[in-house]
């Protein structure tokens, strides 16, 4: 198991939300650097098409195979098409209704977060669907956490003049955690799980071997999926 921040990991392999585990007729996994993508969903995940741009756009998945363009965020109302990002130190978001009848997975690294991503699906999105920010539920993944993501103190203003105080540490370590756990939080999500929000640059696992992969201990070598699906 991983260190720290009361993980629950499945086979040692995957990292499960004990929240969104409690959705019945969800799926969901964040990756680690020991199985990237659950192997039982590598054929689903990869056959979507999506660049990931560290903007805020969001597509609905309604067909296997779609190709969504440039998106940072998927979604959909379709049973068995999994909604999944890539990440190396940024933020994955995955969020499901209550009801399980909507999942959604989200790319957050601070430009996306900086723009709020999480208000751009459900303004742009789930709302004009008819549904609700507080029939929904999420978890944040691993991503660099506020103990090594030191950012530019221009950077470091900016985020504390948006978000406040709270988002900054040592004056210059950025609490990207935070900033997206306000904006849920502001846009009516009553419960988010940080459980498996792993720091991706130092956690370790028992065998002290790092546990993720992360874009700025390995200058972009590897990435991990997360994946959520009906």
């Amino acid at each position: 198991m991983l260190r720290a921040r009361g993980p629950t990991l499945i086979d040692e392999l995957r990292l499960e939300s004990r929240l969104l585990q409690s959705i019945a007729g969800v799926q969901h996994g964040f990756g680690t650097r020991a199985q990237a993508i659950p192997s039982e969903t590598q054929v689903q995940v990869t056959r979507t098409q999506w660049k990931q741009v560290h903007g805020t756009q969001v597509a609905e998945l309604k067909d296997f195979d779609q190709n969504c363009g440039e998106v940072d965020g998927l979604w959909t109302r379709k049973a068995g098409i999994p909604s999944a990002v890539i990440t190396a130190d940024c933020v994955p978001i995955l969020l499901t209704r209550r009801d399980g009848q909507a999942v959604a997975a989200l790319h957050a690294g601070w430009r996306g977060t900086f723009a709020e991503i999480s208000k751009s699906l459900f303004q742009e999105q789930i709302i004009p669907s008819g549904q609700r920010p507080w029939e929904w539920i999420a978890a944040i993944g691993p991503c660099a956490r506020e103990c090594c993501y030191e950012v530019s103190p221009e950077l470091a203003t900016d985020f504390e003049k948006k978000f406040g105080k709270s988002v900054i540490h040592k004056k210059r370590h950025l609490d990207l955690v935070r900033a997206n756990l306000l904006q849920l939080q502001q846009l009516g999500l009553e419960e988010v799980d940080t459980q498996t929000a792993h720091c991706t640059i130092c956690s370790r696992d028992e065998a002290g071997q790092f546990a993720f992969h992360s874009y700025r201990r390995e200058a972009g070598v590897g990435r991990q999926y997360s994946w959520i699906q009906r």
